[in-house]
């Protein structure tokens, strides 16, 4: 299980990563604080090998996540190569695909 987790915070078993989340990020599912499907969409891409995160962003599109919002908040990134690579992957995504062979 991976995990984005707050500065210095730790979960035995998990791979972590350190981040920060803004309240518009998370939300509740049966009383469970996760993020949301937007924001895990972003991280996927950000962080799963490529063919993955197209896979992955093609069943996110069709669940509901806009593909412009993405965008957006690829424009809001201060690393070069992170924005490249959310453009490549949001231009290879296919919300049309109903499966993983179909990415």
């Amino acid at each position: 299980m991976e995990l984005v987790v707050p500065p210095g915070f730790d979960v035995p078993g998990c791979l972590v990563r350190e981040g920060f989340l803004v309240a518009a990020d998370v939300t509740a599912h049966q009383g469970v604080r996760v993020t949301t499907l937007e924001r895990t969409a972003f991280d996927c891409v950000l962080h799963l090998p490529r063919l993955e995160a197209v896979t992955a962003l093609d069943q996110f599109l069709r669940a509901g996540v806009r593909r412009e919002a993405l965008a957006a908040r690829g424009r809001a990134l201060s690393r070069a190569g992170e924005a490249r690579r959310l453009r490549e992957v949001l231009r290879l995504a296919d919300r049309g695909a109903a499966s993983p062979p179909e990415s």
